[in-house]
């Protein structure tokens, strides 16, 4: 059984090595080097007083919209 970030990061595989970064409710992280999938947990790393999920996650997010005067946050992906 493989986690949504590990799957997601094999959806955009194309060979070598690929470190996967997804936002959504937390922190997903995956790597994959030479077809080899690694489910990683760097949302559990802690951060300040918290954690990497929890401040990238999507209440975080929209906290930082609703500051900004957005209705939701920007999504946007890096190639």
């Amino acid at each position: 059984m493989a986690n949504d970030a590990a799957m997601q990061a094999l959806g955009g595989y194309e060979g070598g090595r690929m470190l996967f970064l997804g936002l959504g409710t937390g922190l997903g992280s995956a790597l994959i080097a030479e077809h080899i999938i690694i489910t990683l947990v760097l949302g559990d790393l802690p951060f300040r007083d918290s954690t990497l999920s929890a401040l990238l996650g999507r209440r975080s997010l929209e906290k930082v919209a609703h500051n900004t005067g957005s209705e939701r946050p920007r999504t946007a992906t890096l190639r």
